[in-house]
C-alpha cells in the first residue's frame, strides 16, 4: 500500500459528492422532460463526483456515498 492511498481528501470528496448529486438530480429531470427515464443518475452521480475529487481510494467513502 503506497502513501497516496492513505491521504484521501474527505472534505473535497464530500463537495464532489454533493455537487454530483445535484447535477444528477437536475439532469434526471431534464432527461425526463425529453421522455428518457434515467433513474440511475441521481444515485450514481454522487459516487462519481466524490470519487473524482477524493484523490485516493476509500471503501468507507464509498459506503457513505451509497447511503
Amino acid at each position: 500500500m503506497n502513501s497516496n492511498s492513505k491521504n484521501v481528501n474527505w472534505p473535497l470528496g464530500l463537495v464532489g459528492a454533493v455537487g454530483g448529486g445535484m447535477v444528477g438530480y437536475f439532469v434526471f429531470f431534464l432527461l425526463a422532460q425529453q421522455g428518457l427515464y434515467a433513474l440511475v443518475l441521481p444515485s450514481a452521480a454522487p459516487g462519481l463526483g466524490g470519487g473524482l475529487l477524493l484523490r485516493g481510494k476509500s471503501n468507507v467513502f464509498g459506503i457513505v456515498c451509497g447511503l
